[in-house]
């Protein structure tokens, strides 16, 4: 039976906990197992004995509900890994009292902040994707960079909500952003564009020079939403 918890992983997730990961690797190869054998045990029924497929219902009812327990326990043993890798110190220590209204700081200020989201988000992160690449699953390193996207955008987004920019800083947000999803499509671009749609819709706007502009943009981009099958988009009651 699949096991979820830290107890059962080797301790605390972390880019060099090597235990940690293969107890999520197994976890999803399991799932995949099942799921294949189902699909064999299904298929063998159908094409050689029809007539007693109604006996195998429970069998592969049993597979299927096995493989959704151990892929749940993949996800959640990856979802603390991607935790372990949000960038707390620079959202609480800098982003939070990171000044956006840059047109009277100089370039030193722009420079400062730029160079924080480099050091404080980018580099490590990028660093720890890239070692992880060839220690997780194709499917956990998908899973991976999308719980990243999601915390990440979240809590950047929350941060813009509480702040005021001018031009120069909404420029630097939107560069951030536009860093933030090249190093995670880097690694898997499977969800990345869904994953910080709402924040890339922010930055549009942050950026339009007036209200009739933003509302042009809003529009065009739930347009692209609606068509690429994206979901993750301000609605025009929040972006107003």
């Amino acid at each position: 039976r699949p096991r979820s918890g830290r107890g059962g992983h080797g301790g605390p997730p972390a880019v060099n906990n090597g235990r940690f990961q293969a107890a999520a690797n197994s976890a999803e190869c399991a799932a995949a197992y099942c799921l294949r054998l189902r699909t064999v045990v299904a298929d063998g029924f159908t094409s050689h004995a029809p007539e007693l497929s109604g006996r195998a219902a429970a069998g592969l009812a049993r597979l299927e509900a096995l493989a959704s327990a151990f892929d749940a326990a993949a996800k959640s043993a990856v979802a603390e890994l991607a935790a372990a890798l949000i960038p707390t110190t620079w959202l609480l220590l800098e982003y939070e009292t990171a000044e956006y209204r840059l047109a009277g700081a100089g370039e030193a200020a722009e420079a400062a902040l730029r160079a924080q989201f480099e050091q404080g988000v980018l580099r490590p992160l990028g660093r720890s994707l890239a070692e992880l690449r060839g220690r997780l699953r194709p499917p956990n390193l998908d899973w991976l960079v999308h719980a990243l996207g999601c915390g990440l955008a979240s809590r950047l987004e929350t941060g813009a909500l509480a702040k005021q920019f001018d031009e120069l800083g909404a420029m630097l947000f939107s560069e951030h952003v536009r860093r933030l999803a090249d190093t995670l499509a880097g690694v898997s671009s499977a969800t990345v564009r869904n994953d910080l749609g709402r924040l890339t819709q922010l930055a549009f706007i942050l950026n339009a020079g007036s209200v009739g502009e933003a509302a042009g943009l809003l529009l065009s981009q739930l347009a692209s939403g609606a068509s690429t099958g994206g979901s993750n988009r301000l609605t025009p009651q929040e972006a107003g």
